[in-house]
Parts: structure tokens; sequence; C-alpha cells
């Protein structure tokens, strides 16, 4: 499992921590709930990350997702995860 740490959850963008001691994949492929898949991307060389977009309206429509929040993701795939838990 992993933990992303919500840093910004504004109107036009969420911002996460990735927590793990690896630097962030260039790209996090996330499900929620649904059967739309988020695409998280890495900021520049460093452990966040940002989804914006229609991405981000679609989690935000299903989710009450706040500063400080802590989403948990479980690896369903190689390189897919699934939304657990969030808090």
């Amino acid at each position: 499992m992993v933990l992303l740490l919500v840093d910004q959850a504004v109107e036009k963008q969420l911002i996460v921590i990735f927590t793990e001691s690896s630097k962030a994949p260039a790209e996090l492929k996330v499900r929620d709930a649904g059967p739309v898949q988020l695409k998280f991307k890495r900021i520049k060389n460093g452990n966040k990350m940002i989804l914006s977009g229609e991405h981000w309206w679609k989690l935000r429509s299903t989710n009450d997702i706040l500063d400080g929040y802590r989403i948990t993701v479980e690896r369903i795939t190689n390189d897919e995860y699934k939304i657990v838990e969030n808090e």
C-alpha cells in the first residue's frame, strides 16, 4: 500500500506527496470506485504529484478531499493502483 498525503486540494488541482522511500513515478494510475482511471503526474524531480483537469473533477465529485487528508492506494497490477481509503 502507498500513502498519498494531500498537500493542496483546490478547485483546479490536487497535489499529493508520494510517501514511499523511493522517488515518485513519472505517472501514477489510480482507480476510484468507478471505472475511470485517474492519472497523477510527478512534479519535477520530487515526490509531489498532481491531478488536475477532468480527472480531479471526477474524483472531487465522488469524494470529499481536503488539505491534510490521506489517500491510501494499493497496487492491483504492475502499473495500476486502487483507492482503498481516504481520510
